[in-house]
């Protein structure tokens, strides 16, 4: 998060996300919905938080398809539009 760190010192934090984000994309392979199952959790809620932070840092989640999926499927719920429209984020 932090502006005046150059890529150098962000290169194994994003090798670490990446590293973390292959992992989400593994458990998605199974063709599941959500991190555990069909049911949206409170787990899903908090992933679609720090993934959508993704973009504002430069972190690209092209290589992840299942967790960019993912995130499409959680942005299109009701309530997760509601949440974005009211804290000015779509």
């Amino acid at each position: 998060f932090n502006p005046a760190a150059d890529d150098a010192a962000k290169k194994p934090w994003k090798d670490k996300l990446a590293n973390r984000f292959g992992l989400v994309e593994k458990t998605l392979a199974d063709g599941r919905s959500y991190l555990t199952g069909e049911a949206f959790t409170i787990a899903d809620a908090y992933l679609f938080t720090v993934t959508n932070w993704s973009g504002n840092l430069g972190v690209d989640l092209s290589a992840f398809p299942r967790l960019c999926a993912y995130q499409a499927r959680i942005l299109a719920r009701p309530h997760t539009q509601a949440a974005m429209k009211a804290e000015g984020l779509v």
